[in-house]
């Protein structure tokens, strides 16, 4: 599966060490590999699960548990982490005096939380065992990373 993540970082030139460690951490603050639940619109299965597994309480607020995996307003199983840079591509526009780097990388996914393979969960969120197969196997990516303006 090949996907185009629109980023911004502060810097788009460096080493690869850098750019990776740049990629890697946009990676984490993104919703990847997430439940899409929100809080206010949860169906009574997934509520039950979120409960379940220690997320939430009855009256749908985070738990401490759960604040580690609530991100943007969901619930993520995991993080994608970057294993590889493939090849790095200028792609700046002077005339509109932004400087780009487009990345293409190989990632997958890291750190699956344990509650993420509950039954209840699996059984509320019926595509969560696939998604977490597939983006477990090494994928390409590509990102690109935008700097300020070059004058």
């Amino acid at each position: 599966m090949l996907a185009l993540i629109m980023g911004f970082a502060m810097a788009c030139s460096g080493t690869e060490a850098d750019v990776r460690a740049r990629v890697d951490a946009e990676l984490k603050d993104a919703p990847i590999a997430c439940l899409m639940s929100t809080l206010q619109a949860m169906t009574p299965t997934e509520k039950s699960a979120f409960m379940k597994v220690g997320l939430i309480t009855e009256d749908k607020k985070v738990t401490e548990k759960g604040q580690k995996y609530f991100k943007r307003g969901l619930f993520c199983y995991g993080d994608l982490s970057v294993e590889k840079i493939n090849s790095m591509t200028d792609r700046s526009e002077p005339s509109v005096g932004m400087k780009a780097t487009e990345v293409k990388f190989t990632a997958k996914l890291v750190n699956v939380a344990d509650w993420a393979t509950d039954p209840e969960i699996e059984k509320a969120f019926s595509g969560i065992k696939r998604q977490i197969v597939d983006l477990s196997k090494p994928h390409e990516r590509r990102k690109l990373l935008v700097e300020g303006k070059t004058k």
